[in-house]
C-alpha cells in the first residue's frame, strides 16, 4: 500500500508553498508611498506616481518644492534607497540637496507600517579661486517618521 494521491498532491503542494518567498504568501508588497516628518520638514515621496513617474515634495517653514520625474534623484543602496532634490541653487556659490533615505518597507495593500528614518542636507560649494579649499560638502542630519504604504496607480 502506497501513501494515497490525494496525501501526496497535498504533501508537494505544502512544499511549494513552504518554498514560496513570504510576500507570495501574505500579500505583502513593497512600500512605494511614504509620508514623512521632523523637525518642522514635511516629506512625501512616491516611488512611483499616475504618470508612472517618482514624485517627491518637500516642506520646510520658508517653501513647498515639488519634484517630479528627472527631477528626483533616487539611488539603491544596501540600507535602503536614497531620495533627492535641489532644495535651493545659486549660480555662483553652489547648491542645498534634501535628502532622504527610504528604508525597505513591506506592506498589505491598502495598509500603512509606522516608519522612522533619516533626511539629511546637503550644502554644496563650488567655484573657484584661492579661497575654495578643503571639505566641499557640508552635511545636517534630521530624524523623520512617518507612514509607508502601497498604492495601486
Amino acid at each position: 500500500m502506497g501513501i494515497p494521491a490525494a496525501v501526496r498532491i497535498l504533501a508537494l503542494a505544502l512544499f511549494c508553498l513552504a518554498a514560496l518567498p513570504c510576500t507570495a504568501q501574505t500579500g505583502l508588497r513593497d512600500a512605494n508611498s511614504f509620508t514623512l516628518s521632523g523637525h518642522r520638514i514635511h516629506v512625501a515621496y512616491a516611488s512611483t506616481g499616475i504618470d508612472g513617474r517618482p514624485q517627491l515634495d518637500y516642506t520646510d517653514s520658508h517653501v513647498h518644492l515639488h519634484f517630479s520625474g528627472t527631477d528626483v534623484i533616487t539611488e539603491e543602496t544596501a540600507f535602503g534607497t536614497l531620495v533627492s532634490g535641489v532644495v535651493h541653487r545659486t549660480v555662483d556659490t553652489g547648491a542645498t540637496l534634501f535628502t532622504v533615505i527610504v528604508p525597505h518597507v513591506k506592506v498589505v495593500p491598502g495598509g500603512a507600517a509606522p516608519v522612522e528614518t533619516f533626511g539629511f542636507f546637503t550644502i554644496q560649494s563650488f567655484g573657484s579661486g584661492p579661497f575654495l579649499r578643503g571639505q566641499l560638502d557640508h552635511y545636517t542630519v534630521v530624524r523623520l517618521s512617518g507612514t509607508a504604504r502601497y498604492l495601486v496607480f
